[in-house]
């Protein structure tokens, strides 16, 4: 295979990765697979941008992984960024949680996380972007990469 063609594929992967997330989590929550479409069409550019971003993440440390030498600590980026990125989806479907688990005492922080969903896939966005930049810069110091 085309050395090439890996941080593509790594790029895929991630946005796949982070929307199938994000539908089971919704259609775990809402038990209606069409609701999770709705809710994806509500929020497609956040997610679409969270996913993005995690999946340039990945295209970045598949580049170095397959076509050049891993420089040290650029594995754990998108390792960070990917978890942020999946609680930042956890926290988008969270809200539904309230509508089957009152009973739980779960329904006033499932209220607040529903209220702030916007406020964090900001944040979401904000890790991916510094790490997408950390990623960049290291791969420019090594000198093998022309980012």
């Amino acid at each position: 295979m085309n050395k090439s063609l890996f941080p593509v594929l790594y790029f895929i992967f991630g946005v796949t990765f982070l929307l199938a997330i994000y539908l089971l989590l919704m259609f775990i929550s809402t038990g209606s697979l069409e609701l999770s479409l709705i809710q994806l069409d509500y929020y497609k550019y956040w997610i679409g941008a969270l996913s993005a971003g995690f999946g340039i993440q990945l295209a970045l440390y598949g580049y170095s992984k397959h076509c050049m030498v891993l420089p040290v600590g650029l594995g754990t980026v998108p390792k960070v960024t990917g978890a942020t990125s999946t609680v930042t989806m956890v926290a988008c479907c969270a809200h539904h949680l309230v509508d089957f688990l009152p009973i739980l005492g779960i329904s006033t922080l499932t209220s607040f996380v529903g209220t702030y969903v916007e406020e964090f896939f900001m944040i979401g966005i904000i890790f991916n972007v510094f790490g997408i930049f950390y990623m960049a810069v290291k791969l420019r110091r090594t000198g093998y990469a022309k980012i």
